[in-house]
């Protein structure tokens, strides 16, 4: 039989995945790098980083800001000298573009050319700012499959499970892998609805009833609508659905949420577009595990680039170990968590991350106060009478001083006293932030068109309006 690089079996090599970055079964056994010891991921990972900084040497874009910084890859031993390795952010990548259109020069593969063939391109969901292309090589996707299928089995979803996949099939990387990574895998049944513009909410139920789905895979805040318009339906979330557990990506107030309107365990994953699944909760669901032999993640102070003690927050950087395509060292991808080091009750050594905490680039300073609107959302979500629902908006007043406006919706049957709430949560929120924000309540829905809840898998949450 004649030889086809291009053709994906042929060019991945499926049994060296699988020994050096084990799949979900393997990984997650008694005795699976799960539960290795401290010495034995920092000995793997100084390995994999030898590799991955010889790799980037030969990327354009890195070469460039690394003998700026007067170094090379022989100044790198260890992780001991991962900090010589100046940080990059998102505005150095789309620096990359304009310097190269339209892919830039951090590229590690080539469209184009059959030699780097079969490739996938995805794009950033462009929240904040122009979408990122990323072009991917076949083992990269393989490898990616295999972090999101560790996930979703640590979430308690097993062979022969059905789910309903209501994430985005689009330019954006994130519904093709969780895909990939149930069917080939874990052998889960994937029913690709995408979103609720594709496939309206009452469809996704029907499908959820018809096949008995046992997961439905979404953000929580469309966790929460998907719930809603099942009672609308006359059903009951809780009992009218065989639901046996719901993997998502978000922020504990609305998990919880989630958890108490369909009454199964709701866990907890990390990803990002570059690089995907980091981290995941395990059964303890006290934070997520990071994937250590995928990644090695620091937390940096966001004004001096500074790594910062275990527990204190900060911005994310990141520092891949398994891709074959374009490397990321030292990437701060401007999400906001902290680090929690010491072992976890489940019995791993992982680090791992608390919830996500927001954008560091999102952060906006209101009379010399530091305001991230994630932080904003949660004092409003967690009232009684406001739902989880929530959009904010920066903007200007007549003397250029920057404002904040948050809106939040109310729950169902809850429109009396309306002004008394708002001026509830503006006590509530000047409380926490010492800065005036102002509050308006809205009607259940009423935020549809901000936040495009049901329209798309990231929905929107702040506008910077200055």
């Amino acid at each position: 039989m004649a030889e086809y690089p291009h053709r994906l079996h042929r060019s991945v090599d499926f049994e060296e995945i699988e020994k050096e970055y084990p799949p979900p079964e393997d990984f997650l056994a008694d005795n699976g790098f799960f539960y290795a010891s401290r010495e034995e991921i920092r000995e793997r990972k100084e390995q994999r980083l030898k590799w991955k900084v010889e790799q980037a040497w030969e990327i354009p874009f890195y070469r460039r800001r690394w003998e700026d910084a007067g170094i090379t890859p022989d100044d790198i031993n260890g992780l001991a000298d991962i900090n010589k390795i100046p940080i990059y952010t998102i505005e150095d990548i789309r620096e990359s573009i304009e310097r190269d259109p339209p892919y830039g020069d951090y590229q590690g593969a080539q469209l184009h050319n059959p030699e780097d063939a079969p490739l996938r391109m995805f794009m950033s969901g462009g929240t904040t700012g122009a979408p990122r292309p990323q072009i991917f090589t076949a083992d990269e996707r393989v490898i990616q499959a295999l972090s999101i299928a560790r996930a979703m089995y640590m979430h308690g979803i097993r062979p022969g499970d059905v789910a309903l996949n209501t994430w985005a099939f689009s330019t954006h990387n994130g519904a093709w892998i969780v895909d990939y990574g149930f069917y080939h895998w874990l052998g889960v049944t994937d029913i690709t609805t995408s979103t609720g513009t594709v496939t309206p909410s009452t469809e996704q139920l029907e499908h959820a009833r018809r096949w008995d789905v046992d997961t439905i895979y979404a953000f929580p805040s469309y966790l929460l609508r998907l719930a809603e318009v099942a009672e609308q339906q006359g059903y009951d979330p809780k009992t009218d659905f065989n639901l046996k557990t719901i993997s998502t990506y978000g922020p504990k107030n609305e998990r919880d949420l989630v958890e108490e309107a369909w009454g199964v365990p709701v866990y907890n994953n990390y990803a990002f577009h570059e690089v995907n699944t980091i981290s995941a909760s395990c059964e303890e669901r006290a934070g997520m595990h990071i994937f250590e032999d995928l990644f090695h993640i620091q937390i940096v102070d966001s004004e001096t680039g500074e790594e910062v003690e275990p527990g204190e927050i900060g911005e994310i950087v990141v520092t891949e170990l398994y891709k074959t395509g374009a490397p990321q060292v030292r990437y701060n991808i401007k999400d906001l968590s902290a680090k929690v080091e010491t072992p976890c009750a489940c019995g791993s050594n992982m680090h791992r991350l608390t919830d996500f905490l927001g954008r560091g680039d999102n952060m906006v300073k209101v009379r010399g106060i530091n305001v991230w609107p994630e932080a904003v959302g949660q004092v409003l979500t967690d009232h009684e009478r406001t739902s989880s629902e929530y959009f904010i908006f920066a903007d200007a007043d007549k003397l250029r001083n920057t404002t904040l406006t948050a809106l939040v919706e109310r729950k169902s049957g809850n429109s009396s006293n309306i002004p008394e709430l708002e001026a509830e949560l503006e006590s509530l929120l000047k409380a926490e932030f010492d800065v005036a924000i102002g509050v308006e309540v809205k009607a259940p829905g009423e935020l549809a068109d901000l936040t495009k809840i049901g329209q798309k898998t990231k929905i929107d949450r702040f506008e910077d309006r200055r």
